[in-house]
């Protein structure tokens, strides 16, 4: 199965009547559902279990967070979430009891992608759930197109990289000889090299690339 087609989704609930219907209700053959008790569980499931270094292999996912729960409070959570590289990539959820409504609201202008007063509609979450996994989808796939391009940008030597930002600036071979006092045939091999790295055939398709990295970033 493609990496997209499939989904992690990590229910945090210490409710655990409630915790097994939400999981009954989002079961389903795409769906790799794990739930939790308590944040540091959580937190040290995620600790031995996800694997950071090849984002190519992380699917596509979403969290649903109790705003109370037991110790590490689930606001106390989301702001770790946040900061962490790839569990901000998970839409977060939250799911709030009587009287917490302004906590759900202030989460999501905090970054959470909603709020479920309990007790929920399952209609609404379900939906919720499935823009939550398309948000994250499109997320992850950005963040792999970054990576990809930056493991190039690192396959350049320091000389290829300074060399690389006269290309992008519209030097000519010759004005780059000059200012780097080396040959022009120096130039384009070293031209060529950065190119290869790159996996560009033209100064423009460079300079596109390298813009594309940049608006990705922002």
């Amino acid at each position: 199965m493609p990496m997209n087609d499939f989904n992690s989704i990590f229910i945090i609930e210490d409710d655990v009547d409630l915790s097994t219907a939400i999981k009954r209700l989002l079961s389903s053959d795409v769906h790799e559902i794990q739930v939790f008790h308590s944040a540091e569980d959580f937190l040290d499931s995620i600790k031995k279990n996800l694997v950071e270094e090849n984002v190519e292999l992380i699917h596509p996912g979403c969290i649903i967070l109790d705003v109370r729960l037991p110790e590490m409070s689930g606001l106390t959570l989301f702001d770790k979430l946040r900061k962490h590289n790839i569990l901000s990539l998970f839409p977060t959820i939250f799911l709030t009891g009587h009287g917490e409504i302004d906590m759900g609201v202030d989460a999501i202008k905090d970054g959470a992608f909603d709020f479920f007063p309990k007790p929920f509609n399952s209609e609404k979450l379900l939906a919720t759930v499935s823009n939550a996994l398309l948000e994250s989808k499109l997320k992850l796939k950005k963040k792999i197109t970054i990576k990809k391009i930056e493991d190039k940008i690192n396959l350049l030597t320091a000389k290829e990289k300074e060399l690389m930002r006269e290309i992008t600036k519209g030097y000519s071979n010759k004005e780059i000889a000059t200012s780097f006092n080396n040959s022009i045939r120096t130039i384009e091999l070293h031209r060529s090299r950065v190119f290869e790295k790159m996996e560009v055939a033209s100064a423009v398709e460079l300079t596109s690339k390298l813009e594309r990295l940049n608006s990705l970033k922002d």
